[in-house]
């Protein structure tokens, strides 16, 4: 999926930082109109791809 593994690490800091957005900003993003669950949903997703990503990091 990714040509090498400096590519791999650098999309792995981009969910790190999304994930760091969503955490802090849940209560903003709650009076924005987003839902609980559609937070979670969010943050799940995201949670899913850094798992994804240390795996093939690992591997």
């Amino acid at each position: 999926m990714f040509d090498n593994q400096d590519e791999l690490k650098a999309h792995i800091e981009h969910v790190k930082r999304c994930l760091q957005f969503y955490a802090p900003s849940a209560e903003e993003l709650l009076k924005q109109g987003y839902s609980r669950r559609e937070l979670e949903r969010l943050i799940d997703i995201q949670l899913d791809k850094l798992i994804e990503l240390l795996k093939q990091l690992k591997d």
